[in-house]
């Protein structure tokens, strides 16, 4: 078969060759360029923090506060909406100056999202300190200088403002940009401005979390003007790789701290994915478009979990050989047990296992000094093999001893231990620069510790993939029932007639209109037993203690996401925010 895909070192037609290869390796290659493109296989993993504190957290937090994590996480954003559409809204015709019930809710709105983003700014920017009252007041301040230049361009221009969330973006972030400078004050703001590299990456993933946040209504206005022609199916194909392509432009966003990529990815991208799905199949009128868009969602979920499996139980093999079955199997305390024995730790390729963690974990004084143990380990591990690069080879001579003894300097940022190298590669010769040779020949020379330096490495991967995985498939099984309900209740309120959703539904046929949406919800969260099922048998683990770790642990971003999204979404279907310039 290898002689098939190369043509060039066989005696095979090459005609032939490329006809055979071509017809029967592009779906394989089209299927793994596919699991490359996902966030839970790309790569990522956890660090040793983030592990330590996932262990403290299983064994310390009771049974009763995960459920309450768990079933809690959505209800502060129910309670929100519930509030927001319990203000009556007015008819647009009414002029700016009567629909107070739109203006309380451009204030939401704003202070929602002002909210979402300085509190971001917290993980993401060294040197902030911002409490909640100052969060809280930064986002008023925000919100009622919003409302004052919207009503100005309502009074004199025109109302309701077309496309208003567009319109008044440009205004809106300057306002928020100079409230948060009045809020943390001069000494605060000068540390900021010193930490450019992560305002720009700020900046940035702010700026795609506004595109990802324009994409879906679009894409759902396609949806509606595509239902019931030709191009319905290539219309329903097209969502998942919008998903994909902005999960990826997520992932680049936030790559540099990768203990938070699950959350930044998932709350931002799958949340709008879920809803959206959602949306469309309430919407739909055919029934061959909500097969297919059900087709298409879940099939990507088994092949995920598909992939998941098969490398839960490989991982767990290893483990299970090198830990012994003297206890029962858990992959989070096998982890751990690596970590804390010096001497297996030693012999794990510690230039791919992240020890500090980008976001500020609350660890025990006995996690906390493994974990400076271990920093110390593998500083020291560096050192010596930068040094031995340094003076090996036959023209080790013509490298300096003083750069030698100065080969490295250690920098933590955001709590990321980074690694700089001193001695520029042009000044080894080439047999000195290939230092993967020489790690290799260290394997060769002791093939058992070759077998049990990926171990670790690949367990804090999987350890990555199943967060991924665990919180995704929450989202996308609680979403449908919320949605369903959402849809139910607004049946009952006067504001039902100025939401686009709510068309040609009434509380007699209502029931009919969200009855497959409860139906595919069944399935979302069949999926998510089976999932929790997998965990617990090959690594067991308790999915629901690792679920509620993550929004437990980051509540407030998570809190922030999901109330942000709801309203922004929520606002896009009113007709008080416009969807025309007619």
């Amino acid at each position: 078969m290898s002689r098939a895909v190369f043509p060039s070192s066989t005696h095979h037609d090459p005609q032939n060759t490329r006809q055979y290869s071509s017809g029967s390796c592009w779906i394989l290659d089209f299927l793994q360029t596919w699991k490359k493109l996902q966030v839970s296989c790309y790569g990522g993993k956890y660090s040793i923090h983030r592990l330590f504190a996932l262990e403290q957290y299983t064994k310390t937090t009771s049974l009763s506060r995960i459920l309450l994590i768990i079933v809690g996480t959505p209800m502060p954003t129910v309670v929100f909406v519930l509030i927001q559409e319990s203000v009556p809204l007015q008819d647009p015709k009414m002029g700016w100056r009567e629909n107070y019930g739109f203006w309380i809710r451009v204030a939401l709105l704003a202070f929602v999202i002002s909210f979402m983003a300085s509190d971001q700014t917290r993980f993401l920017i060294d040197d902030v300190v911002l409490s909640w009252r100052q969060s809280i007041l930064l986002s008023v301040c925000a919100s009622c200088t919003l409302v004052i230049c919207a009503t100005i361009v309502a009074a004199h221009i025109f109302f309701p403002i077309p496309f208003f969330a567009f319109v008044m973006a440009p205004i809106f972030y300057p306002l928020l940009i100079i409230s948060y400078r009045i809020i943390v004050g001069s000494s605060i703001w000068r540390k900021i401005l010193q930490h450019q590299d992560q305002c720009i990456r700020f900046a940035t993933f702010v700026f795609v979390q506004v595109m990802i946040a324009v994409t879906y209504p679009v894409y759902e206005m396609l949806f509606r003007f595509a239902e019931g022609s030709r191009y319905q199916i290539l219309v329903i194909i097209l969502l998942p790789i919008i998903k994909v392509a902005a999960k990826n432009i997520v992932l680049r966003c936030m790559a540099h701290m990768e203990d938070m990529v699950p959350e930044a990815v998932i709350y931002t991208v799958d949340f709008f994915n879920a809803i959206y799905i959602a949306t469309c199949m309430q919407s739909a009128t055919s029934a061959i478009a909500i097969v297919a868009m059900t087709i298409t969602d879940l099939s990507q979920t088994i092949i995920m979990l598909y992939n998941l499996h098969r490398r839960t139980v490989v991982i767990s093999t290893k483990l299970r050989v090198i830990i012994g079955n003297d206890h029962e199997y858990d992959m989070v305390a096998a982890a751990c047990f690596l970590c804390r024995n010096p001497d297996k730790f030693e012999k794990q390729f510690r230039d791919d296992v992240q020890v500090n963690s980008c976001f500020p974990h609350i660890l025990s004084s006995e996690h906390k000094s493994l974990l400076e143990k271990i920093t110390q380990i593998q500083s020291k591990y560096h050192v010596e093999l930068n040094t031995t690069v340094s003076v090996s080879g036959p023209h080790s001579s013509n490298v300096p001893r003083a750069r030698a003894s100065n080969v490295c300097s250690f920098s933590v940022r955001n709590g990321v231990l980074d690694i700089h190298q001193i001695v520029p590669e042009s000044s080894f010769p080439v047999s000195v620069q290939s230092t993967p040779s020489l790690i290799k020949c260290r394997l060769r020379r002791n093939p058992r510790s070759a077998k049990r330096i990926t171990v670790l490495r690949e367990t804090l991967e999987v350890l990555f993939s199943i967060e991924c995985l665990v919180v995704t498939t929450y989202l996308e099984a609680a979403i449908p029932f919320f949605y369903s309900a959402y849809i139910v209740t607004m049946t009952y309120l006067p504001n039902a007639r100025y939401h686009s959703e709510m068309n040609n539904i009434t509380s007699d046929n209502v029931g009919s209109k969200v009855l497959n949406l409860i139906l595919f919800g069944l399935l979302q969260l069949f999926s998510c037993v089976l999932l929790v099922a997998m965990i617990k048998r090959n690594c067991g683990m308790k999915a629901w203690f690792h679920l509620a770790f993550v929004q437990d642990v980051q509540m407030s971003l998570i809190q922030g996401k999901l109330l942000a999204w709801v309203v922004l979404t929520l606002c896009f279907r009113v007709v008080h925010f416009g969807t025309s310039w007619c």
